[in-house]
């Protein structure tokens, strides 16, 4: 048998190594170490964490001032009708309307929501589906009148008066526009594009403009309807140049021009009635690997028009030539843009994947912006109602 070792009296003069009163000393020798790197790591990340409050991007002029959950997914992007009231859809097919005191009704609606509610002119709501349906709804929201129209729906319609007759156009997934007259859905013409119809249409003096994607017989591009017959008055470009694009085109009724931009990074200015070019421009350098597709539909300032697309950078360009005034680069892509107002100064509300962003419409320079989850914000003239996918919204002022 091997003897016990002896304790070297030099290095343990107490003669504890090996015993309980060690393996104790050892242990709170160990927890102290445990404490003093604890107390460094709090350290080190309240110090983190303070920096990050000090440089992220402050929103002092957004104000939260009322908001709520409602129980469902969003079907599509809501709309606000002039009497202050919130239209939203559920992925289930249901709409719901949210008053200026965020007292929310539900009507029940067999559709998978398509595009936003449409608010017309007179008060209606048109709610186009995918499953071709477009329903009609009187204020509140009793159901008028509903009318298949074979496609998928997921334009945005758009109203046009003719004398006392009100005519609502809706695009389709195959290409196809149909006039309808507004107050029993009576088919009144159908035009077929050559390609399925982008965002939305827009209402001009003559009739409507329509955004169409390529397709087998057609490289896309933008066409002009007449609104009593539904007849083809012009196709941009005139030429088959590629020209897809999905964004909805602005009208300025003052100039009677309609400013368009598309998926391949093209801005033009058309004159409304004939389709003559009065300019047009390519965003990205002739030597740009790909082109910057501008999905968002364009705000008109004086003569200051602002376009966004999915290279994260918000443009402003001359109104009258089409040359560059300033830009902004927000790092995301831009899915859709507002016209604001902020204390009497021409304000552009843009939406991209991360945040909203309130942009001085004259010189680019960022006024506010806002973090907070959200899907899409509407401008409401005192500031933007946000609502979230998750059914989720909220009256942010500034």
């Amino acid at each position: 048998m091997t003897p016990p070792s002896q304790p070297n009296l030099a290095l343990d003069p107490q003669g504890i190594r090996g015993t309980s009163t060690a393996r104790r000393m050892r242990q709170s020798r160990h927890r102290r170490q445990l404490r003093t790197l604890m107390f460094v790591l709090l350290i080190v990340a309240g110090a983190i964490v303070l920096g990050w409050l000090s440089l992220r991007p402050r929103a002092e002029g957004f104000t939260v001032a009322k908001g709520r959950t409602l129980p469902l997914d969003l079907g599509a992007p809501a709309t606000l009708d002039g009497n202050g009231n919130l239209w939203q859809t559920s992925a289930s097919g249901a709409l719901w309307r949210v008053d200026a005191n965020g007292q929310s009704q539900r009507y029940g609606v067999a559709t998978s929501a398509g595009a936003p509610p449409f608010v017309g002119a007179g008060g209606g709501i048109y709610l186009p589906g995918l499953d071709g349906t477009l329903t009609a709804f009187a204020a509140p929201g009793k159901a008028q009148w509903t009318r298949d129209l074979g496609a998928a729906l997921a334009t945005t319609p758009a109203l046009w008066r003719a004398g006392d007759t009100a005519i609502l156009a809706i695009g389709d997934s195959g290409g196809r526009v149909a006039g309808l007259n507004a107050s029993d859905g009576k088919t009144l013409w159908s035009a077929q594009l050559g390609g399925p119809i982008g965002n939305g249409l827009t209402e001009t003096r003559d009739g409507f403009v329509a955004p169409t994607l390529a397709s087998g017989v057609w490289r896309g591009g933008l066409v002009s309807l007449g609104g009593q017959t539904g007849q083809i008055k012009w196709r941009f470009p005139p030429d088959r140049k590629m020209a897809a694009g999905v964004a909805t085109p602005l009208f300025d009724a003052d100039s009677n021009r309609v400013y368009w931009n598309n998926d391949e990074g093209l801005v033009a200015s058309l004159d409304a009635s004939s389709g003559r070019v009065i300019w047009q421009t390519e965003v990205a350098p002739a030597d740009a690997p790909m082109p910057v597709m501008l999905r968002a539909r364009p705000v008109l300032f004086g003569q200051s028009l602002i376009v966004g697309g999915n290279d994260g950078i918000l443009r402003s360009l001359d109104a009258g030539n089409g040359k560059a005034l300033w830009k902004l680069e927000l790092k995301a892509p831009i899915r859709a843009l507002h016209a604001a107002n902020f204390g009497g100064r021409p304000a552009v509300l843009a939406v991209d994947e991360r945040e909203i962003v309130l942009v001085d419409a004259r010189t680019g320079a960022i006024i506010e912006r806002d973090r907070g989850a959200m899907a899409w914000p509407i401008n409401d003239g005192k500031g933007a109602i946000v609502v979230g996918d998750n059914g989720s919204w909220r009256r942010v002022k500034w």
